[in-house]
């Protein structure tokens, strides 16, 4: 997966110049797969010179399978001081959330080796029926076009979590578990932003439970958020002498997490980085319109659905998510044994759309979701699906029609059909099995920097008191032939100059 990594979002007043953050394990988007292979980690995102990882371990969406991590014997007692080596950064963490602990949390310095055995898990600790689902979810992302070949969900997660974690919090035991060493420009940040998650859990519980797995990512990106964006106000305070450590010591760390994850499958890294990638500029449009204030109501309340950061914009617009009510016995056939239903989400139809259309295209109809639906089956050893999707207005479901029949002929040879019937756009699709090529995106992480950047334009419109309608349309025009590295190079280049006026142009003739 080599390529160039996209830049950060501009430096601004009260928010991160680079955004250091890193993903939550792959949140397998059907319901019938088995959780991870290990409790939710971390990984790095790839930003330009920046790798911290750092992540919440938490109930949200992953449940340990066969644990043999010594979390599980440990009682959520909390110590009564802090470690010696944290003292300043939690009193960073306080001033720059506006909040106090209510106790000291316990932090765990550990071996490489003893952090590693935490989050995997050995293979002879599967059962069958867990393996079948890990199975099953290789035929899933098979289904979208978003991975091909054999896949091994399993080891993939194993490989993502081992080479990639640096750090995690569990809500669970409340407890921060860091790689021990030195307490460097690196370490001190990567504790910053877990504290962040140990300051959350206590006012707001981030360990909740959710009923719907959209609910639990769009959560986690706020989380996320909030914890990076604090992270990077951390790394910004540093001295010159820390940062250039910071930022050289990162970009090795970059390098090394890369070639650890090179063997696991695109779609499994993006599902991973998302949360990390999104939620940073949907908390900065939080900030902008109140502070943490703001910041916290959502943490209190949680969100409705993937909208919330995959298009914040359009979420704050919306009045409910629509979900499709599926009729198994008419649509599916009674005949048949469905295994699951579900809610894909917009980023992954962005995701699909985007490895075959130009990004605005892509983008157009994944901002005009308004909700989906899906039912998997078995038609005889055979997995299939039926996913349903709703748009705005007739105008959205029209284009989200077109792009989808677009995806569906990209790979004559797969089992794929569109309908538009009336406000329903209906997909039909079998798993091709491991034989067929199907041109799949090599860094389905870059394609998911496309919608971080239009989010982080949108942010900085409230920023700055100007239109976020304005900003978000001329973001998607400007993708309609620019890059994420001319949108967001500093200084703008003459390039970049004419795609920007020539996006706001096309924006003001709509």
């Amino acid at each position: 997966m080599e390529s160039p990594p996209p830049a950060p979002p501009p430096q601004l007043p009260d928010a991160p110049g680079v955004v250091s953050s890193l993903p939550p394990p792959p949140a397998p988007p059907p319901a019938f797969a088995p959780p991870p292979a290990s409790p939710p980690s971390t990984w790095s995102r790839w930003w330009p010179r920046l790798i911290i990882a750092a992540a919440v371990i938490c109930s949200v969406g992953a449940v340990v399978i066969g644990a043999r991590s010594v979390i599980a014997d440990l009682q959520p007692d909390h110590p009564r001081n802090w470690d010696p080596r944290v003292v300043d950064l939690v009193a960073f963490v306080e001033r720059s959330r506006g909040l106090t602990f209510e106790h000291p949390v316990q932090v765990d310095f550990v071996t490489e080796a003893d952090l590693d055995q935490e989050v995997t898990v050995a293979d002879d600790t599967i059962t069958p029926e867990q393996q079948a689902g890990y199975d099953q979810a290789a035929a899933f992302v098979r289904m979208l076009g978003l991975a091909d070949g054999e896949i091994d969900y399993f080891q993939s997660t194993n490989e993502l979590n081992q080479g990639a974690i640096a750090a995690f919090y569990s809500p669970a035991q409340k407890r921060i578990v860091i790689p021990d060493g030195p307490m460097d420009p690196v370490l001190r940040s990567t504790v910053v932003h877990e504290l962040v998650h140990a300051l959350q859990d206590q006012h707001f519980d981030i360990g909740r439970t959710f009923k719907r797995p959209d609910q639990i990512t769009a959560y986690r990106s706020l989380v996320e958020g909030d914890a990076s964006l604090v992270e990077s106000a951390y790394v910004r305070q540093m001295s010159p002498a820390d940062q250039d450590e910071y930022y050289a010591d990162a970009e090795n760390a970059s390098a090394e997490a890369n070639d650890a994850v090179s063997d696991v499958p695109s779609i499994l890294t993006a599902w991973f980085a998302a949360p990390y990638q999104l939620g940073p500029p949907m908390v900065q449009g939080y900030l902008a319109a109140q502070g943490n204030e703001r910041v916290d109501q959502a943490l209190a309340a949680g969100f409705l659905s993937e909208e919330a950061y995959f298009d914040p914009y359009g979420y704050l617009l919306a009045d409910e998510v629509e979900f499709a009510d599926i009729d198994v016995d008419t649509e599916v056939g009674a005949e048949h044994e469905v295994v699951d239903s579900g809610r894909l989400g917009p980023l992954s139809l962005f995701l699909m759309l985007a490895s075959v259309l130009p990004a605005d295209q892509a983008l157009d109809a994944s901002f005009g979701w308004s909700g989906d639906d899906y039912v998997i089956w078995l038609d005889d050893a055979t997995y299939c699906g039926l996913f349903v999707f709703q748009g705005d207005e007739p105008r959205d479901e029209s284009e989200m029609a077109e792009a989808l029949t677009r995806w569906a002929e990209a790979v004559p040879d797969a089992d794929r059909s569109v309908e538009l019937d009336g406000d329903r756009v209906t997909v039909r699709v079998c798993d091709p099995g491991p034989g067929l090529d199907l041109r799949v995106v090599d860094d389905l992480v870059a394609l998911t920097e496309i919608p971080t950047a239009v989010s982080w334009e949108v942010a900085l419109a409230r920023e700055e008191g100007e239109s976020p309608k304005a900003a978000q349309c001329a973001a998607i025009a400007f993708f309609a032939e620019g890059t994420v590295e001319q949108f967001w190079a500093d200084p703008p280049t003459t390039e970049t100059v004419a795609l920007r006026a020539a996006a706001r142009e096309r924006c003001a003739a709509d």
